[in-house]
């Protein structure tokens, strides 16, 4: 059994911004990415242009900037958003195991899942950084497009313009309640039925999990967790 200080659940924006304010924390994360808040919903953000709350979500931002992954008008690449928070946190030197879900906590233990099989972790200060579910949630696609279509609603999606040219996130939004099978059902039963304005757009991926909200953007994410702000013991 290894033991850690301090064990954050979650290697969400929040998280790893929480970790690197709580100081030589492990960082347990279920899906095979970091930022996966952002990175595997398609969010890609909006208020970018509020001044950062802290410093190291400053440089975030910055590299975003240097990296051509976000524009003047806020438009973002979202594939660039985990590559570039995973440099971030490799120059902060931290603890991440990927792929490891928490499959119970037992007190200070912690009985987890990874790729070498189950293994229980023993901390002491457990930290849950994982994004919360409230009354809606959304569900994103990736649709390619005619050129100038315009960001707002169209039927049932709030489309908005990516980084590059043609390229949209289209969103719906479902109910907090609803499943993951339902919600994406709901989502290829409502495109097939979507304005005209959208029927030259041909779907390409969508998110694959879904877009809680929890704060506007990557970077304000990220300060939220270094500031220690809603933080979930």
């Amino acid at each position: 059994m290894q033991e850690f200080d301090q064990v954050v659940i979650g290697a969400s924006f929040y998280g790893c911004g929480l970790a690197v304010r709580l100081g030589g924390a492990k960082i347990l994360e279920p899906s095979c990415v970091v930022g996966a808040d952002f990175a595997l919903t398609f969010n890609g953000g909006a208020g970018w242009d509020a001044e950062p709350e802290h410093p190291d979500a400053a440089a975030y931002l910055s590299m975003l900037r240097v990296h051509r992954a976000l524009d003047d008008a806020g438009r973002a690449a979202v594939a660039a958003f985990a590559p570039l928070l995973a440099e971030w946190c490799r120059k902060r030197a931290l603890d991440i195991e990927l792929s490891c879900s928490v499959v119970a906590i037992d007190g200070q233990d912690l009985h987890v899942m990874g790729v070498d099989g189950p293994k229980i972790y023993r901390a002491r200060q457990i930290h849950d950084a994982l994004p919360k579910t409230g009354s809606r949630q959304y569900l994103t696609g990736l649709v390619a497009g005619p050129e100038g279509l315009e960001d707002g609603r169209h039927g049932d999606f709030a489309l908005r313009q990516s980084l590059y040219t043609g390229e949209y996130y289209a969103r719906l939004e479902c109910s907090g309640t609803d499943g993951w099978e339902h919600a994406r059902r709901t989502w290829h039963q409502r495109w097939a039925q979507r304005p005209e304005a959208l029927r030259d757009c041909r779907l390409m991926l969508i998110g694959t999990r879904f877009d809680l909200c929890n704060y506007p953007n990557p970077v304000a994410a990220l300060a939220a967790g270094l500031l220690g702000k809603g933080e979930n013991k």
